[in-house]
């Protein structure tokens, strides 16, 4: 799925936090594609691409959240609900990442193909919708 003009929000900050995450679906879909046997730097992609997915939380939806906070957005409980659920998946994935990762690789590309429909949802659904619906909210100085 790549990037397109439909899920700018015209936020500047927050466009590019939502093109890394859009790098990372492309990443995580050419291994969900793959063949198996999963190489040793595959292996460590799978592992980068579930850390990078907790690091993008932490710094993303904390941007979010201060510029929905900042400009009194009406819709910011609902969003932090959403974030959290984000997290919380993430989270359960990092938990599973050791184990999978040392099991056989039917079960490796199991894993990863949930790891692309999680994220390409995700971008979906909450950058079109969730995240656009805060957009007219936000004054941009």
């Amino acid at each position: 799925m790549p990037w397109e003009p439909q899920f700018e929000t015209g936020i500047s900050q927050v466009d590019i936090q939502h093109r890394r995450l859009f790098d990372r679906l492309e990443t995580v879909g050419r291994l969900a594609a793959q063949q198996a046997p999963y190489s040793e730097a595959e292996r460590e992609e799978i592992k980068r691409s579930v850390y990078d997915l907790e690091d993008y939380s932490e710094a993303h939806f904390t941007l979010e959240e201060t510029l929905m906070q900042e400009n009194e957005y009406p819709g910011l409980e609902d969003h932090i609900k959403d974030h959290e659920r984000f997290t919380a998946t993430a989270k359960e994935m990092l938990v599973k990442l050791d184990k999978v990762l040392s099991a056989d690789d039917k079960e490796i590309k199991s894993f990863v193909r949930q790891l692309y429909e999680f994220l390409q949802h995700w971008l979906k659904h909450h950058i079109l919708v969730k995240d656009h619906q805060y957009v007219p909210y936000i004054h941009n100085d």
